[in-house]
């Protein structure tokens, strides 16, 4: 099996959940969550969330389609191969309040 390395920037919602002592990591731009006893594990969970459901999408020759369904939009390239990403940056929604954003 080889091994692919890419680099994607997105920002990361963290926020703590009182109610059951949590710390909560969210992708907008995904819609991927994850959680973590502090802030750091929960960045650190959500990371590798994104990193493995975007590894699987590319291994599976969908990873075009699913970021164009996530709202991403094919740049001026027409090229079909499914792993390639030919796409242009994609701006999450700016209503939550606390962000980070860690380099993937």
């Amino acid at each position: 099996m080889s091994s692919i390395g890419f680099k994607i920037e997105m920002d990361f919602i963290v926020r703590h959940d009182q109610e059951v002592d949590q710390w909560v990591a969210f992708s907008p731009v995904l819609d991927l969550y994850s959680q973590g006893d502090t802030k750091a594990e929960a960045l650190q969970n959500v990371h590798e969330a994104v990193s493995l459901f975007l590894g699987t999408c590319y291994e599976q020759g969908t990873l075009n389609q699913v970021l164009q369904e996530q709202g991403f939009q094919r740049s001026g390239s027409d090229q079909a191969d499914p792993y390639t990403i030919p796409l242009t940056a994609h701006e999450a929604p700016t209503e939550y309040a606390e962000a980070a954003s860690p380099q993937l």
